[in-house]
């Protein structure tokens, strides 16, 4: 009896040390792929719909497809940190659905269902997410 204990716990162990090693390499190739500034793409597009869920600000994004390989997803998400600072600058009070707007993101997936963020939104001329301000808080983000 104490043996099959032994076995299960093990085993519990074992497939609980995958996981965590699974999501912190995730974390690190995240943050590796963002730290790389030339990665994120200026888009040119009009925003369909602005969705708060789950604490997650998430724009979709009528935008040229050949200017940024996305695989056809028009879904944007904004971090929390993010947020505040489109707050503080009044995006909510001058952003509305049918704007067109500039915004730099990242286009590459990190896993099913993954959706890329935004880290610099500006519409003529104004800018309601700074790329560095952006960008900090994004590498912020991928390592908590």
């Amino acid at each position: 009896m104490i043996n099959k204990c032994r076995i299960i716990l093990s085993s519990v162990l074992l497939l609980l040390s995958f996981f965590i090693i699974a999501c912190t390499s995730n974390s690190q190739k995240m943050y590796n792929y963002y730290s790389v500034e030339s990665n994120f793409i200026k888009v040119h597009g009009i925003v369909e719909e602005i969705n708060l869920q789950d604490g997650i600000l998430y724009l979709n994004i009528n935008f040229d497809d050949s200017t940024f390989p996305n695989d056809g997803d028009d879904t944007f998400k904004i971090i929390q940190a993010n947020q505040l600072i489109l707050s503080d600058n009044d995006f909510y009070d001058h952003i509305i659905v049918g704007d067109t707007i500039d915004f730099y993101s990242a286009p590459r997936i990190f896993g099913d269902g993954y959706i890329v963020p935004i880290i610099c939104i500006e519409k003529d001329g104004a800018i309601y997410l700074p790329f560095d301000t952006g960008l900090s808080n994004l590498l912020i983000w991928c390592t908590s």
